[in-house]
């Protein structure tokens, strides 16, 4: 037998420095996959969460109205801008700035989405149902409110158009 002096020839280290540079490699990746699932998932929780919010509200007041004032007639009509009257005040949603807005009367504007998620041109649609047996009219408006995260990296980008279809009582 030779004699050895302790410690790893040249050869030996390449190798391990192969097998260690082909771990941290998998390493690194998993955690890039880890950390872009977590963006999409938060800016589509965002944008979600905001989308709810806003139609929950235009709901209540659309509910509460006892007119619709725009979109107005003839049917089927659409407009970037609601307006319900609601007590006598005139109720107004429309969009500023990227963001979804609702007006009381003549007051200050209250921003009822973040400035996380931008807001594109909504369409109200009006509809309306005549029933003959009642003798009643019903009137439903289409909201359709297009959204995105709003983020410059492309690891939380994310866009969603909600509509949905609600009604005056």
């Amino acid at each position: 037998y030779k004699n050895r002096k302790s410690g790893l020839s040249l050869l030996e280290l390449l190798i391990v420095l192969a097998v260690l540079s082909i771990v941290a490699t998998i390493l690194v990746g998993g955690f890039a996959i880890i950390i872009k699932g977590r963006g999409a998932t938060e800016a589509r929780t965002a944008v979600n969460g905001e989308l709810r919010f806003a139609f929950q509200k235009m709901e209540q007041d659309i509910r509460a109205a006892a007119a619709l004032v725009t979109p107005g007639v003839p049917l089927g009509t659409s407009a970037s801008t609601l307006v319900v009257t609601i007590g006598g005040a005139n109720v107004t949603y429309d969009v500023s700035l990227g963001r979804l807005r609702r007006t009381v009367g003549a007051g200050t504007p209250e921003y009822i989405t973040a400035s996380s998620t931008r807001i594109g041109t909504p369409t109200f649609t009006r509809l309306e149902n005549y029933n003959t047996a009642l003798n009643a009219t019903t009137t439903s408006i289409i909201v359709s409110v297009p959204a995105l995260y709003n983020s410059s990296s492309t690891d939380w980008q994310y866009a969603e158009t909600k509509q949905a279809t609600m009604s005056l009582r």
